[in-house]
């Protein structure tokens, strides 16, 4: 049994930028495409879980990204449990491009019943034969806490390419809403270099959503993304982004 999965990709030109950076979504994709692959050589992919109604759901996810891959180049995923709790099972990430390492990140999962959308304790699928490893981050991931007011930025509405097989809004997308509030001058001299997201609850076809935001002095953003009908909240998220050198 593999106790990691590393996978390699060649950045091609839908995954890039103007500048031939990587989006930052293409690297949600790509994590989550290595993580669904481990969890498959580990016997709790989806092709396990599915034949007993149940699915993984991603609840939380941090990045750390010190320089972003460019057009051509080979990006590196390397991805590990770091073990779980009654509810929700802990995964780690290390980023690499032509082996040289640039980022990290780390992420927690849970599985839901697909008719009930209900957590499952981690006892009734999981493997007890896999064994953790030790997490690159000093802590798991938990909660973001907003004690604070935010502030409506725009809304938009969940269209049918932002659904996945799972039959919500896919996680990647939240990060294009967050980067969707700031205009082209900002993104195209500024470099996401952190960010984490916390997600709450499913945002499905047809919703309409509003993105909120907090500025900080410490250049955090801060984010609260809600449904605009029933003001549920789905998401929440926190940004920090570096000012390119020319």
């Amino acid at each position: 049994m593999n106790e990691f999965r590393t996978d390699s990709y060649e950045i091609n030109t839908y995954d890039v930028d103007l500048r031939g950076r990587l989006f930052p979504t293409r690297l949600m994709l790509l994590m989550q495409n290595t993580a669904w692959k481990h969890a498959e050589d580990l016997g709790i992919g989806y092709s396990h879980l599915i034949k007993k109604n149940l699915i993984w759901v991603l609840s939380r996810v941090r990045v750390e990204i010190d320089e972003y891959p460019l057009w051509n180049d080979i990006l590196t995923i390397k991805t590990f449990p770091i073990g779980c709790d009654n509810l929700m099972c802990y995964r780690d990430f290390l980023f690499f491009k032509n082996e040289l390492q640039i980022g990290k990140g780390t992420s927690a999962w849970f599985v839901i019943n697909i008719d009930e959308r209900r957590p499952q304790r981690v006892k009734s699928y999981y493997d007890n034969n896999i064994k953790p490893l030790p997490s690159i981050f000093k802590e798991r991931i938990g909660k973001l806490n907003l004690k604070f007011e935010t502030e409506p930025a725009f809304r938009t509405k969940v269209d049918f390419k932002s659904i996945d097989v799972n039959g919500h809004a896919n996680n990647a997308k939240y990060l294009d809403w967050i980067t969707d509030y700031y205009d082209s001058e900002f993104l195209t001299n500024n470099t996401l270099q952190e960010f984490e997201i916390n997600y709450i609850s499913e945002a499905v076809l047809n919703d309409e959503i509003e993105i909120q935001i907090k500025k900080e002095k410490d250049d955090h953003n801060y984010f609260l993304i809600k449904n605009r009908i029933t003001n549920k909240e789905i998401c929440r998220a926190k940004t920090l982004w570096r000012k390119d050198v020319k």
